[in-house]
């Protein structure tokens, strides 16, 4: 799994978009005071981007799309990514058995 930082076409700022489990690049300060705007999942972070509100650092896989069709462009080099899962379930389905024992299994690792 890789991670890759977009923004719109033409966008030269660096205000970033953040979101729940979003990853930066080596180096890069967790939380600075470039972000801009807080998310909830990293669809609507690749919205925010293509809008020009800023970057994001999405799953390469999410952003494939927007970056062959020209909404986005790629900032450096896609990279691997710490995590090689992402779960995405409404709130209510969080609190089941099943859904806490796959997220632990998978976190265990």
């Amino acid at each position: 799994a890789q991670f890759v930082t977009v923004s719109a076409p033409g966008y030269d700022g660096d205000r970033r978009i953040e979101w729940p489990g979003c990853q930066r690049g080596a180096g890069e300060d967790e939380a600075d005071d470039s972000t801009v705007m807080q998310v909830a999942d990293a669809g609507l972070g690749l919205d925010a981007a293509i809008a020009g509100f800023g970057i994001v650092t999405v799953p390469w896989l999410l952003a494939e799309r927007d970056l062959t069709e020209g909404r986005l462009v790629a900032i450096g080099e896609a990279r691997e990514s710490r995590r090689a899962f992402w779960v995405v379930a409404p709130t209510p389905q969080w609190r089941q058995k099943k859904v806490k024992a796959l997220v632990a299994a998978l976190t265990a690792a």
